[in-house]
């Protein structure tokens, strides 16, 4: 039996519209985006940005989500906006969402860097890099500070990971960064710089 809040997600779905989802027990700001699957486990989200952008993807625990709300006051003008601007909210290509774990593996081979948010157990943190791997309940992560460096692994359980943040622009900007200083240092180690 689906229960309310996977109804509601259902129907943001089907009908393609900006929603604003909650999640009170983890004492969040409410995100908002356009649903673009949902299952028993999982709901993967569009998100918007301030700028009334999609701007990359949330991927949230269903039994997290605590409210949905489908009439936003703003809703036309943020799909004109989208509209406007051309963009659809689509679903992700290769992104397996099966259960956390599988989402979030997948995500980190479609993406250049994926955002891990402990919420629950760390609110307002969240550590960005690369998926490695999932051993026994734990991931295992290549971490990338905020300055786009290159920091070793960072392990966290499986089961305190509440959200992945992967597409989007900050994940992109700290992922080209990291790119173009790893190119240039390559290149001076086999000294063909380039200025």
């Amino acid at each position: 039996m689906l229960s309310a809040i996977n109804r509601d997600l259902q129907t943001a779905q089907k009908r393609h519209q900006v929603i604003s989802v909650a999640r009170k027990r983890l004492k969040e700001k409410p995100l908002l985006g356009v649903v673009v699957v949902v299952t028993s486990d999982l709901v993967l989200l569009h998100r918007l940005d301030d700028g009334i952008r999609l701007d990359g993807y949330s991927l949230l625990r269903s039994r997290d989500v605590t409210r949905v709300d489908l009439e936003l006051p703003r809703a036309k003008f943020y799909h004109e906006a989208l509209r406007l601007r051309r963009q659809r909210p689509r679903r992700p290509r290769g992104i397996d969402l099966t259960e956390l774990a599988a989402g979030i593996m997948s995500a980190g081979l479609a993406f250049p860097l994926v955002a891990v948010h402990p919420e629950r157990k760390h609110p307002g943190i969240c550590w960005i890099g690369r998926p490695l791997a999932i051993q026994a309940n734990e991931l295992v992560l290549a971490y990338i500070t905020p300055g786009a460096t290159w920091e070793g692994e960072h392990h966290c359980r499986l089961s305190d990971v509440t959200r992945i943040d992967f597409g989007g622009a900050y994940e992109e900007s700290l992922a080209l960064v990291a790119e173009a200083r790893s190119s240039k240092s390559r290149a001076r180690r086999t000294g063909k710089s380039k200025s």
